[in-house]
């Protein structure tokens, strides 16, 4: 704990802060999903996925961070850009969220025009982990109802 809080309190750039943020990740080693899924019932550890899946996942991510970063754009705020959204918008969060703060939440809520909010009252980062029947149910239920091709 003490390292977040001289993380928080140094003043460094975003990119210092994100470096700190993995290398403190991975010094949690197995515990590192807990930051994400803090409740007990997570059912993160209780993934369908098989290696081989969780490797593409992994590869995928780390060519999407790598564009981003090599553009330039991974610390520019999209925030501006929900007024654009014309299409129905879902967006699925945990009430114990540590990565989408309320700002966000306000924006996409306050923004968004054709946007829907759930949140998940026993879910952190990753409600699609923690309560995935609630989750699919939710999305299908989203996706039926916004079809009108």
């Amino acid at each position: 704990m003490a390292a977040c809080i001289d993380i928080a309190n140094g003043g460094q750039s975003p990119p210092e802060i994100l470096d700190a943020f993995i290398e403190l990740g991975q010094g949690l080693g197995d515990l590192r999903m807990k930051v994400y899924t803090p409740n007990v019932g997570s059912n993160y550890t209780k993934m369908t996925y098989s290696e081989r899946e969780l490797e593409e996942f992994g590869r995928r991510t780390n060519l999407h961070v790598s564009k981003i970063f090599a553009e330039g754009c991974i610390f520019d705020s999209l925030l501006p850009k929900l007024k654009e959204l014309t299409m129905p918008v879902l967006l699925i969060k945990g009430r114990h969220d540590p990565i989408i703060c309320e700002e966000q939440t306000y924006s996409f809520v306050n923004d968004v025009r054709t946007g829907q909010l759930k949140v998940y009252e026993e879910s952190g980062h990753m409600p699609h982990f923690e309560e995935p029947e609630r989750f699919a149910t939710d999305v299908i239920h989203f996706v039926l109802e916004h079809n009108h091709s």
